[in-house]
């Protein structure tokens, strides 16, 4: 997975430097706990695929979303896959951890915020247009870490349209009131293992909709 994402950050560099299209960021974070093991997991990882595999084969997206993906787990929170456009992202290629230990939610997107400035700013280096950012939570349990900094970070963003973000419970319901605090202007949505694919179906829609935007819509970013 080391040697597959530096390829890819290569040549998303590339991408990059031709300058061509509105970017639209998408940052995953995806629980990796061991109550995510077996079905849940299959079900997110196959999604998750599905989502790049459907907007690359968009012509007008696929130069344009722009994913990462952060897993978070027993190993704490760690990226799986730096941004990179997804027409440069091979299918079959991406792969998730095996799931263990607790919820680190809190750093989980604490790292997905920061990742999502460092490549903010290769945008503004590069001179390249760029809608709001979308942070998609996906998780099946409550966090086990502490949630405020990376809570507060959120809710300012949002409310300074800065964000968009998008929680999603995939356990009991005792994740529920964990992601609620991530999402101050929309409720949080249920989502059992059977629709976790269906989700990322209706996640690229939106993205491959947000690639036709015009950098003076309500969605960009100043």
């Amino acid at each position: 997975m080391e040697n597959f994402v530096k390829q890819r950050k290569l040549e998303n560099k590339d991408l990059l430097d031709s300058g061509a299209g509105i970017k639209v960021p998408v940052c995953i974070c995806l629980d990796a706990s061991y109550s995510m093991i077996g079905e849940k997991m299959n079900q997110a990882a196959r999604g998750i695929q599905n989502f790049i595999s459907s907007t690359a084969r968009n012509q007008d997206s696929c130069g344009s979303v722009d994913l990462c993906v952060i897993s978070f787990g027993g190993e704490g929170a760690r990226v799986e896959l730096n941004f990179t456009i997804v027409q440069s992202i091979r299918a079959g290629s991406f792969h998730l951890p095996t799931p263990s230990g607790g919820t680190p939610m809190g750093a989980a997107v604490e790292l997905a915020l920061e990742k999502i400035r460092e490549r903010e700013a290769e945008y503004m280096i590069k001179g390249m247009e760029r809608l709001k950012p979308w942070l998609i939570i996906m998780s099946d349990g409550a966090a086990t870490d502490n949630t405020l900094n990376a809570r507060q970070q959120v809710r300012r963003l949002v409310n300074e349209r800065k964000l968009k973000v998008k929680c999603i419970g995939i356990g009991d319901g005792d994740e529920l009131g964990s992601l609620g605090q991530f999402s101050p202007n929309e409720p949080v949505e249920s989502c059992d293992t059977l629709k976790i694919e269906n989700f990322f179906n209706i996640v690229s829609q939106a993205a491959i909709r947000d690639s036709y935007s015009s950098i003076e819509d309500d969605d960009t970013v100043d």
